[in-house]
Protein backbone atom coordinates (compact mmCIF):
# COMPACT_ATOMS: atom_id res chain seq x y z
CA UNK A 1 0.00 0.00 0.00
CA UNK A 2 0.84 3.70 -0.94
CA UNK A 3 -0.32 6.56 0.49
CA UNK A 4 0.27 9.87 -1.49
CA UNK A 5 -1.46 13.56 0.21
CA UNK A 6 -2.79 11.05 3.34
CA UNK A 7 -4.82 8.54 0.52
CA UNK A 8 -3.85 5.29 0.81
CA UNK A 9 -4.21 3.15 -2.58
CA UNK A 10 -3.00 -0.08 -3.91
CA UNK A 11 -2.00 -1.17 -7.74
CA UNK A 12 -3.59 -4.39 -8.92
CA UNK A 13 -2.56 -5.73 -12.86
CA UNK A 14 -5.35 -5.63 -15.46
CA UNK A 15 -4.62 -6.08 -18.87
CA UNK A 16 -0.92 -5.99 -18.29
CA UNK A 17 -1.40 -2.47 -16.71
CA UNK A 18 -0.95 -1.32 -13.42
CA UNK A 19 -4.71 0.11 -12.36
CA UNK A 20 -4.79 2.50 -9.32
CA UNK A 21 -7.69 1.39 -6.83
CA UNK A 22 -8.44 3.89 -3.49
CA UNK A 23 -8.65 1.81 -0.83
CA UNK A 24 -9.81 2.53 3.26
CA UNK A 25 -7.74 0.41 5.99
CA UNK A 26 -9.65 -1.80 8.21
CA UNK A 27 -7.21 -2.65 10.31
CA UNK A 28 -3.06 -2.22 10.61
CA UNK A 29 -0.89 -3.99 13.18
CA UNK A 30 2.42 -3.21 11.41
CA UNK A 31 2.88 -6.50 10.25
CA UNK A 32 -0.72 -7.11 8.61
CA UNK A 33 -3.43 -5.27 7.28
CA UNK A 34 -6.77 -5.27 5.93
CA UNK A 35 -8.11 -3.00 3.14
CA UNK A 36 -11.42 -2.37 0.92
CA UNK A 37 -11.13 -0.81 -2.11
CA UNK A 38 -13.49 2.68 -2.52
CA UNK A 39 -15.97 3.25 -5.37
CA UNK A 40 -15.73 6.38 -7.32
CA UNK A 41 -17.38 8.08 -4.56
CA UNK A 42 -15.12 7.08 -2.01
CA UNK A 43 -17.29 4.35 -0.23
CA UNK A 44 -16.56 1.12 0.57
CA UNK A 45 -16.57 -1.65 -2.33
CA UNK A 46 -17.22 -5.15 -1.88
CA UNK A 47 -13.76 -7.04 -2.15
CA UNK A 48 -11.70 -7.14 -4.91
CA UNK A 49 -11.20 -10.93 -6.20
CA UNK A 50 -9.23 -13.38 -4.60
CA UNK A 51 -7.97 -13.87 -8.15
CA UNK A 52 -6.93 -10.15 -8.59
CA UNK A 53 -3.12 -9.51 -8.82
CA UNK A 54 -1.70 -7.18 -6.84
CA UNK A 55 1.50 -5.31 -7.21
CA UNK A 56 3.60 -6.03 -4.33
CA UNK A 57 6.55 -3.92 -4.56
CA UNK A 58 7.45 -0.39 -6.03
CA UNK A 59 4.24 1.11 -6.24
CA UNK A 60 5.49 4.29 -5.39
CA UNK A 61 6.87 3.96 -8.67
CA UNK A 62 4.16 3.31 -10.51
CA UNK A 63 1.50 5.34 -12.59
CA UNK A 64 -2.38 4.34 -13.33
CA UNK A 65 -2.08 2.86 -16.71
CA UNK A 66 1.33 1.75 -16.95
CA UNK A 67 2.10 -1.06 -18.55
CA UNK A 68 3.76 -4.08 -16.25
CA UNK A 69 4.98 -7.58 -16.27
CA UNK A 70 4.03 -9.26 -13.75
CA UNK A 71 6.23 -12.22 -11.71
CA UNK A 72 4.11 -14.41 -9.92
CA UNK A 73 5.73 -16.25 -6.64
CA UNK A 74 4.39 -18.96 -4.29
CA UNK A 75 3.60 -18.27 -0.83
Amino acid sequence: MVRRGGVPYIFIVEDRKAKKILVTVEFDDGTRMRIRPLDSDGNPDSPLPKTTEYVLSNQGELSDGQPITATHTDW
